[in-house]
């Protein structure tokens, strides 16, 4: 039968009025009731793995295998689509070849990626093409970010982020120079509470089981491509073809190992030729301008009191990580500095969090090129540790951010239970990207 325009209409303007009246399709969590307590949930389990037994799983680590899920292979195989993608990886590297004007400002070459990674390889592969059963991407962790889940009153954008992380070899299996990781960073797709229970309730779930044990690794595998495979996509119909795409939201590389300073890049997929192309930092503006000069500070200093999310325009091209120095956006207060400050790239790798450019690496004490030997390196910023404020000594900040998280979710869970995604005066969209 079909509908009348006015019938649509009437309709339209009856559910605005409900909304409005109403205030939220979400009610109000109960206070009533007891809340989820963090000591449930199992980090190691739920929410940072780096368990040897995951991490180096013998046959989903294994790019020969037939079920090689957790290998930088498969990742790039699902994003690549109907691409070669021994090609799509080899484009992706050659980007450190030529300078990169791709935000305010520009990401200058790094040309020894060709000597220390490009050429190494493909003389490994046969010197045809880069061969991905022997990529020098060795893996270091998965992780659960729902705690970067995106919802307002009425919608839910999204349920997180499912992250894969890699450090870059050398020829011998050893780290790569001072360090490379890269970071495969994925929505955790949800456009309405039912999903976003199944994410959360799935990553729950892994804490019932024995970490390594083989319900474990099958239920982890299960979520993981969820997030990692490719999907159709048909926001296309009807006027087009549904498309083959990917859940990437970004991948991010944090490297010394090709030049100094230690850098930080971002890469998106490009909606026309599916390429994995370079694109602004988020919400970190060009340093060399904004931070090294005084006008730049005085512009930033304004965007941060205005309270204003940092424009596009003023995104940097990358992210440059000079050791020791701070953001100074002027006539600002130490806090509103420290908030801007830790949600930069730059900002959250060094100085604001006392952390040595990596939240999560190749550990120290490691059996390379056979083995990581213990779990990966993590932070202080992740683990629990005080820094005194790069700007104002006189200041001394607390982070613990894996307990954040496991708070966050033990709230989520909470939340969940009462069938609404968390509280609609408070809508969670963090603009933490890290």
């Amino acid at each position: 039968m079909k509908t009348s325009l006015k019938t649509l209409v009437t309709t339209t303007v009856l559910m605005t009025y409900m909304f409005s009246a109403l205030g939220s399709v979400f009610a109000q969590p109960d206070p009533s009731l007891d809340p989820i307590s963090p000591s449930s949930i199992d980090p190691e389990r739920e929410l940072v793995i780096t368990d040897l037994s995951v991490i180096e799983h013998p046959i989903l680590t294994d790019p020969t295998s037939d079920t090689p899920y957790w290998t930088f292979k498969y990742l790039m195989e699902q994003m690549s689509t109907n691409q070669d993608t021994s090609q799509f990886v080899q484009t992706w590297l050659e980007q450190w070849l030529v300078d990169q004007p791709v935000g305010f400002g520009n990401s200058p070459a790094r040309t020894s990626m060709q000597e220390l990674v490009i050429d190494p390889w493909l003389e490994a592969s046969g010197g045809n093409e880069l061969d991905l059963t022997i990529a020098p991407f060795k893996l270091l962790a998965i992780v659960n970010r729902m705690d970067m889940r995106s919802f307002d009153c009425e919608d839910i954008y999204s349920a997180g982020e499912g992250r894969f992380v890699f450090a870059v070899l050398d020829e011998n299996g050893q780290q790569l120079g001072g360090g490379f990781t890269a970071i495969f960073e994925y929505n955790l797709a949800a456009t309405n509470f039912n999903q976003l229970k199944q994410w959360a309730l799935r990553w729950h779930e892994l804490g019932q089981f024995p970490i390594g044990t083989d319900t474990y690794i099958k239920k982890l595998s299960i979520i993981t491509r969820k997030f990692t495979d490719a999907y159709l996509d048909f926001s296309a119909l009807p006027a087009g073809r549904p498309l083959i795409s990917s859940h990437l939201n970004q991948l991010r590389t944090n490297e010394i190992g090709l030049a100094r300073p230690w850098e930080l890049r971002e890469f998106a997929l490009d909606t026309d030729s599916g390429s994995l192309i370079q694109t602004p930092v988020a919400q970190t503006p060009d340093f060399n301008f904004f931070n090294g000069t005084q006008l730049g500070r005085m512009i930033m200093g304004f965007i941060v009191n205005s309270g204003m999310e940092i424009p596009p325009s003023v995104l940097g091209s990358a992210a440059p990580t000079p050791f020791g120095v701070p953001w100074e956006p002027e006539n600002v207060s130490s806090q509103a500095r420290h908030l801007f400050a830790v949600n930069t790239c730059n900002g959250c790798h060094q100085v604001e969090t006392d952390t040595p450019f990596v939240h999560i690496g190749i550990p120290s004490n490691n059996n390379l090129p056979t083995s990581l030997g213990n779990p990966a390196f993590l932070s202080g910023f992740m683990t629990g540790i005080e820094v005194q404020d790069p700007v104002d000594p006189t200041i001394i900040r607390s982070f613990n951010d894996i307990e954040r998280r496991r708070v966050d979710f033990a709230e989520l869970l909470f939340y969940i239970s009462q069938g609404i995604p968390g509280p609609c005066d408070q809508p969670m969209s963090s603009p933490r990207t890290h």
